[in-house]
């Protein structure tokens, strides 16, 4: 199993072997880490399981938790120590697409005949993290869930300290609901917060009743199958000739002839002079029998 180590801005993948494994500042620790008190951390890993015991609180995600309490950690949760040192658990990305979608109340009735894992199922579900159902996953398959020690409690507990009727879980729509149960005579808590009034749960948050920490994950279904819808292409439509309607002819245009030049002959052009001469011959003849 892998972990990430992510101090200043670096990240560095450490592979764990079954067994104990200890994190700290210390010189002996088999994970050191400059500024971290000595054997801050111990890693227990037993198969697929990675549980991570502190000497002092620490955060797991938004949630504190406290110190020297065996806690499981979770793929894709993020352990916060001292000095911003972050560890993480890697995400078995193979394992995650293999996961088959299937409905919650199938993978209840699989689980209760042991035929299937409960991480093969993305339905909503509940990780004990701490107490005697330490690793146990109990999928949510009903609408209303009784979280409680009682035998028909659809996520039975087997803590003393809870009740036999602890919590409700209620689903609407794709949201659940944390309920209080007016026979529960501890209290529930939500992220380390006292539970006042009914709270809708997210991917990570941790419910604590009695001595045992549920860590909830609603992974997001797949969607459902819808009918296909296939729409055909529109028909192109191939162009047909188009017959163009024959321009009119113009009208004809009319010539029109240039006006006809007048001709002056040669005798009437005499006549002019001979005329003027007499004139000009009566005239003088006049002056001279003056």
């Amino acid at each position: 199993m892998r972990i990430d180590i992510i101090w200043n801005q670096v990240t560095t993948t450490v592979d764990l072997a079954d067994g104990l494994a200890t994190v700290g500042g210390g010189a002996n620790d088999g994970i050191c880490i400059e500024g971290l008190p000595h054997g801050l951390l111990t890693l227990r890993l037993e198969g697929r399981q990675l549980s991570v015991t502190a000497q002092r609180s620490v955060r797991v995600g938004s949630a504190l938790f406290p110190a020297r309490v065996a806690r499981l950690l979770i793929e894709g949760e993020d352990l916060k120590l001292p000095n911003d040192v972050v560890i993480r658990r890697v995400v078995d990305q193979q394992k995650r697409a293999s996961r088959k979608l299937m409905g919650t109340a199938f993978v209840a009735q699989e689980l209760l005949s042991g035929d299937l894992s409960a991480e093969d199922t993305r339905a909503a579900t509940f990780t004990c993290v701490t107490g005697l159902d330490q690793g146990r996953v109990f999928p949510i398959p009903f609408d209303n869930n009784i979280i409680g020690r009682a035998d028909e409690a659809a996520i039975r507990i087997r803590d003393r300290a809870v009740s036999r009727a602890h919590a409700r879980l209620m689903r609407i729509g794709r949201e659940y609901v944390l309920q209080l149960v007016t026979s529960s005579m501890n209290g529930v808590y939500v992220n380390g917060l006292l539970l006042k009034k009914n709270t809708t749960l997210k991917t990570g948050d941790v419910v604590e009743v009695g001595q045992t920490i549920l860590r909830f994950d609603n992974s997001e279904r797949a969607p459902e199958e819808r009918t296909a819808v296939v729409v055909e292409p529109a028909p192109q439509l191939q162009p047909s000739p188009v017959t163009l309607p024959q321009a009119a002819e113009p009208p004809p245009q009319l010539e029109l002839a240039p006006p006809p030049q007048r001709r002056v002959s040669v005798e009437t052009l005499l006549m002019s002079a001979g005329l003027a001469l007499m004139v000009l011959g009566i005239g003088a003849a006049a002056l001279m029998l003056r």
